[in-house]
């Protein structure tokens, strides 16, 4: 059997505070997210000795995982959602796997009270068919429009409650509490390695069994940006209708097309719009580069937290 593990940094175990993401401590994270694969990898292997095993690395641009540091037989993909993810889903390589995990995971953006909450940036929220979604559904989504079940999802307990009510009967591995957006409280490390271990081994062993996770067609999707000018580029894309101010909204006859033109829609409109603006706003005020680039980027991590924001909040 073949399967495929999606590793994300935010929820992985012992990661509990949001300075942990940046300069020297992110060596730590790398390792904290690498040991939780072999985690699971330990746990596939246990029940199906001959499996193999792809990973994704999620976050980013990739370079999260420690290859060198990986249980032996895991074949690294790459990173990246549109570098790695996008060409080869395009490829049809989904059909290939008997069943996914996903590691690391955190919950949607506007989950206050969730870990690192965000939904593929921190700019963007996503509803699909009426739900408020985060990353993980959409994963475990576009795994069973290829008729690939999910098997198991870990990540905080915020993540455990959004995928209790999105993904109904998933199992999942809670690795800390978190506090509020930027804290964490993380459960002992060696504990919940054990635990992510057993529940990969009674996952994949199930994986015959376990049925797909999948969303009623034609899929409905509606974006909230946090800049509001971003609406008015994600217009341009046919069949994309404005909403309300930062709100925009479109529907596609199946989920793979959905996602593929949220994707496309939340992430290039949320980016050209962002920096646009912010440029051409600071460059009036600003001689020096470095000085520039230091207000820009105050710029770009204040946005999200600004009043007026269209993001919903997410309650689950």
């Amino acid at each position: 059997m073949k399967f495929l593990i999606c590793a994300d940094v935010e929820g992985a175990s012992g990661v509990g505070s949001n300075a942990m993401l940046s300069g020297d401590e992110f060596q730590q994270v790398r390792e904290l997210i690498t040991g939780d694969v072999n985690a699971c990898t330990r746990g596939i292997r246990r029940s199906i000795p001959d499996a193999e095993i792809d990973l994704f690395d999620a976050h980013g641009l990739g370079g999260n995982i420690l290859e060198e540091e990986l249980d032996p037989g895991i074949r690294l993909l790459g990173g990246g959602w549109v570098d790695t993810l996008f060409p080869w889903v395009s490829a049809g390589k989904l059909h290939d796997y008997d069943g996914l995990f996903l590691v690391g995971q955190h919950a949607a953006n506007g989950t206050k009270d969730g870990f690192l909450s965000h939904t593929n940036s921190e700019f963007t929220a996503l509803r699909v068919n009426g739900h408020d979604s985060g990353e993980a559904e959409q994963l475990a989504w576009l795994a069973g429009a290829y008729g690939v079940p999910t098997l198991l999802v870990v990540g905080d307990d915020a993540t455990k409650r959004e995928v209790d009510a999105l993904l109904p009967g998933m199992q999942s591995v809670v690795v800390k509490k978190s506090v509020d957006r930027k804290t964490a409280e993380c459960r002992p490390v060696d504990k919940v390695r054990a635990e992510i271990e057993t529940a990969a081994a009674g996952a994949a062993a199930d994986a015959s069994s376990t049925q797909p996770c999948t969303v009623d067609e034609p899929v409905e999707i509606v974006i909230f940006f946090a800049h509001p000018e971003a609406a008015s580029v994600a217009k341009t894309f046919q069949g994309v209708s404005v909403e309300g101010d930062g709100v925009v909204r479109f529907e596609r006859d199946t989920y793979v097309d959905a996602w593929f033109q949220y994707q496309t829609t939340a992430r290039l409109c949320a980016e050209l719009s962002i920096y646009k603006e912010a440029f051409q706003r600071l460059h009036k005020e600003l001689d020096g580069a470095a000085e520039f680039a230091a207000r820009l980027n105050e710029e770009f991590r204040a946005l999200p937290e600004k009043d007026g924001s269209p993001i919903p909040d997410v309650r689950y």
